[in-house]
């Protein structure tokens, strides 16, 4: 009885803690708060809600009491755990206005250390500052009261303590193991937040690593095949900042000019499959089209690098950025299916940019006499925009006032919108004048962005990874002379005025790897296809196995982007 009282006065105490911080929280972010209740209440109702959030302030209490056991310097060690906790918390609410999720955590694990340094730099304010100082100030009023109830506290036998340790462990796996898929965006205080992230971001790597991709059947042809497929996938680029789209932008003049080669083709607009880099390369590279993916199809369908293996070409990954492969997605597992894995440091060449060495590299490889598939992920226009191009150079800099290196871009809209001209004016046009400065043949180039791009339109200072609609409006260029590509022609195939998606990507190159012209993939022709039609309009932001949010779009939603009419480019 006696143990009973002194487990329940402590826990009281814990719970009470988190209680407040719970409610701290709401005040400070609550018509997140309100969003996420109302959604959840109409598939939930009041009682599981209610009772989810007293489970959560239990288990995360639970973890508190058996803090306090630890010696002196091991409970100054868990504030420290806890201050970054609650300022990585508070931190990404103040760039992001959202919670710290997997999602967002696998974007991470996926990014190279230069992004998110960049990330840092562009996104950094006074207001992080503040949100910095209140996680401080939090961390050290629990750290007082600590310190008072240590000596009674020491009273606790270890054995009970033990009892309260497996409790409390067990009780947060199997609690958020559970609510993983039926409540799992539920809003909570940051120590809790951070506690689900870590075990939803564990979960997902130990049950995700473990299911098998479909095999492909044998090589159908033994004849080794000669065309090139390239697909390039850029970084941040919007299709109304390029100058192909929007003839008063002077961003990209050599690309426009590249028009006049009728081997160069301008789909347009097209929609993003996501407004993230991660989840949109996931879904172009397997062909997923079916959100949230609860039957984990992104880990089971064949990517695009077995198709192309079976077919008899030479693979390779360009990945400029360093990091981006292998991941939860693309695993290990799958690069067996790629012959050539060249990351930032690995693609040779002199030049200080990464892509320009890129578009070196991917000429050399269009010369080889076998058929090269080869996919470029960019580095592109990535944040921080002053370290994507040579500052130093008039060309590159002609849009003027700009951020500086280290200048966050809540200091000026017009600033970072110039700065992001200028990274387009190298990441784009020169990285297209360098690798169309020579003749390509038996070689077909698809390009689009992985996303577009937020430019503070909504006073918002993030960029992406968001449901904005201009962050999932991407540009669309084939180069090719493949003798399809007059089906993309609106009087022969492409009907006028079709907005195309990445969900095209997929069916497009495994028509051209397998000869099989009208390849459907989902409802989703190839676009050399003479049977493309109109096919509903979506793309997702969030995570793709939860989380996520999936926008649907009509054709007029995007007509606003169009300061050309669609298709008019097309040769």
């Amino acid at each position: 009885m006696i143990r009973f009282r002194f487990i329940s006065e402590f826990l009281f105490v814990d719970a009470l803690i988190v209680f407040l911080l719970m409610l701290g929280d709401f005040f400070l972010r609550t018509s997140l708060y309100l969003d996420k209740i109302t959604h959840l209440f109409y598939g939930s109702g009041w009682i599981k809600i209610i009772g989810v959030y007293g489970l959560v302030i239990l288990i995360t209490a639970s973890l508190l009491f058996v803090v306090r056991k630890l010696p002196g310097i091991g409970i100054y060690l868990v504030l420290i755990i806890l201050a970054g906790m609650l300022t990585s918390n508070l931190l990404w609410y103040s760039v992001t206005h959202d919670f710290l999720e997997t999602s967002y955590v696998q974007v991470v694990l996926n990014s190279d250390i230069h992004a998110v340094y960049g990330a840092i730099k562009s996104y950094c304010s006074s207001t992080t500052l503040t949100y910095f100082f209140t996680a401080l100030g939090i961390v050290s009023g629990i750290g007082v009261i600590y310190r008072k109830t240590q000596k009674k506290y020491s009273l606790c036998p270890w054995g009970l303590l033990t009892v309260c340790v497996i409790g409390s462990v067990s009780s947060n796996y199997y609690l958020w193991n559970y609510l993983y898929f039926k409540l799992h965006d539920f809003p909570v205080e940051p120590i809790s937040n951070s506690i689900r992230t870590a075990i939803f971001t564990v979960k997902e790597y130990r049950e995700f690593y473990g299911i098998q991709r479909q095999a492909l059947s044998e090589n159908f042809s033994s004849q080794i095949p000669n065309h090139h497929i390239v697909l390039i996938i850029d970084e941040s680029v919007r299709y109304d900042y390029l100058s192909n789209n929007n003839s008063r932008l002077a961003t990209t003049p050599f690309l426009k000019e590249l028009e006049a080669n009728p081997q160069f083709y301008n789909l347009g607009l097209s929609i993003a499959a996501s407004t993230c880099s991660f989840p949109t390369k996931s879904l172009i590279l397997t062909g997923t089209t079916e959100i949230p993916d609860v039957t984990r199809q992104t880990q089971r369908r064949p990517t695009l690098f077995q198709y192309a293996k079976r077919s008899g070409y030479e693979t390779t990954i360009l990945d400029a950025p360093g990091s981006n492969f292998p991941n939860i997605v693309i695993r290990k597992e799958d690069l067996r299916y790629v012959d050539h894995l060249l990351r930032a440091d690995d693609i040779p060449g002199t030049h200080h940019f990464v892509d320009q060495r890129a578009a070196e590299t991917l000429q050399n490889f269009l010369e080889k006499p076998v058929g090269q598939f080869i996919v470029l992920v960019k580095q592109g226009a990535h944040f921080h925009y002053e370290s994507s191009y040579p500052r130093t150079v008039a060309q590159f800099s002609r849009h003027l006032p700009r951020l500086e290196v280290n200048e966050g871009y809540g200091s000026s809209k017009e600033k970072t919108i110039n700065s992001y001209k200028n990274a387009l004016s190298f990441t784009v046009d020169e990285f297209a004048r360098t690798l169309f400065s020579r003749d390509f043949t038996n070689t077909t180039i698809i390009w689009t962005s992985d996303h577009g791009q937020s430019l503070q339109e909504q006073g918002q200072t993030y960029t992406h990874c968001k449901s904005e609609i201009e962050q999932a409006i991407v540009p669309l260029f084939i180069y090719s002379d493949h003798e399809w590509v007059k089906f993309l022609q609106p009087s022969l195939g492409k009907p006028e005025g079709i907005i195309t998606s990445h969900h095209h990507l997929y069916p497009t190159i495994i028509s051209l790897i397998t000869g099989d012209q009208n390849f459907v993939n989902n409802g989703y022709h190839s676009l050399f296809s003479t049977k493309v039609k109109q096919q509903p309009l979506s793309y997702l932001y969030g995570g793709i196995w939860n989380l996520s949010h999936v926008i649907e779009l009509l054709p007029y939603d995007v007509e606003r982007f169009f300061p050309i009419v669609p298709n008019t480019t097309l040769n």
